[in-house]
């Protein structure tokens, strides 16, 4: 059993120039009595042209590289203290290339200081003791 078809080879030479013109699908529906999907199917089947789709497909963002990180300043570790028996009085800031530690002989016994520095460090706790505090 076949179904009976609306589409005469009228309807066809309408289909075909409406078609040409650009019209969307649902507006030569309209002209012509029948559903959007019947003329889409139907200009399918006589081998007509795409339409362009109307609305422009998405491009892709552009993403910009990421920059490059900043070198950093390496700054060479700083010497390793020397053994205990030398004063161990750091001079200069550890993040500087001119910093070392004193190495003068230790005097006082149970010190990791010369007998200067070891003034200088634990002049204060005399000085507590001397007052009372």
């Amino acid at each position: 059993m076949s179904a009976i078809s609306i589409w005469t080879a009228e309807l066809d030479d309408r289909l075909e120039v409406l078609w040409a013109e650009g019209l969307s699908a649902r507006l030569i529906g309209e002209h012509l009595g029948c559903s959007k999907s019947a003329v889409i199917g139907r200009s399918h089947r006589l081998g007509l042209p795409p339409h362009p789709h109307p609305h422009p497909p998405r491009t892709k963002a552009v993403v910009a590289k990421p920059t490059p990180p900043k070198p950093v300043l390496v700054v060479p570790p700083p010497p390793p203290p020397p053994p205990v028996r030398t004063c161990q009085y750091p001079i200069g800031h550890p993040r500087t290339r001119g910093f070392r530690y004193c190495d003068a002989p230790v005097q006082v016994l149970g010190s990791v200081y010369c007998t200067v520095h070891h003034a200088l460090c634990y002049a204060g706790r005399a000085w507590k003791h001397a007052s009372g505090l």
